[in-house]
């Protein structure tokens, strides 16, 4: 059983996951930079993430690999949520996380994005987005929100061309089959033989494994 409390504090600018509580906390924002936390469905879908990670990977959450591809999950998952409620597919869903929780000062910005990370915003409250695109920007200890759009955007690569069903059973049965420390290779591995299973099983497109080996490598981590 998984708790979510709503109006966390007071102007709270943030939304989490609490591993021991098994608890989710969404605040209603300071409306500088964030409204309610919950505007967003792609802002829950992120946090119940953290719980299904929680309880199958167990990614350990760090400023390292493992602790990017615990948040990377979570914004694949969540943003695949977020299609699916809105009717959307892989070339009509914006591939933004959090774009209705800004600040009504912010019109325009979000978060993250996973299409293109580094370019969810710029303006003088937040600064620039600082996400690398791929793994030529990479370097470590990094927070694991600034990292997490490398994997991000292998997702989106995947979902391009199976479609976004097809990439989240895969990402969701690679969950099951990852380990605390794994890096962003072993997700790549793990992912492309969940890919065969499922293609095997007719679940997948049958090409679904080299689209997940392609993408890796054009991340750089394969």
């Amino acid at each position: 059983a998984l708790i979510s409390s709503v109006h966390f504090g007071v102007d709270f600018d943030n939304a989490f996951w609490e591993p021991n509580l098994l608890l989710m906390a969404y605040g209603n924002g300071s409306g500088i930079v964030f409204k309610d936390l919950t505007e967003d469905l792609d802002v829950s879908g992120h946090e119940l993430t953290h719980g299904v990670t929680q309880f199958t990977a167990g990614l350990v959450y760090n400023d390292y690999q493992s602790g990017a591809l615990n948040e990377s999950f979570s914004d694949m998952l969540g943003s695949a949520i977020d299609a699916w409620a809105n009717n959307r597919d892989a070339d009509t869903h914006n591939w933004l996380i959090g774009e209705d929780i800004m600040a009504d000062s912010l019109p325009g910005e979000a978060l993250r994005s996973m299409a293109e990370p580094g370019t969810a915003f710029d303006n003088p409250i937040m600064g620039r987005d600082p996400q690398p695109r791929d793994m030529t920007g990479y370097y470590e200890p990094a927070d694991p929100h600034i990292m997490s759009g490398i994997p991000n955007r292998w997702f989106y690569l995947i979902c391009r061309e199976i479609g976004i069903e097809a990439g989240a059973l895969i990402m969701y049965q690679t969950l099951q089959n990852l380990w605390p420390n794994a890096v962003f290779n072993d997700a790549a591995l793990v992912a492309a033989a969940q890919a065969r299973i499922l293609a095997e099983a007719k679940q997948v497109p049958p090409e679904s494994a080299q689209v997940v080996r392609g993408a890796a490598r054009q991340q750089g981590f394969w």
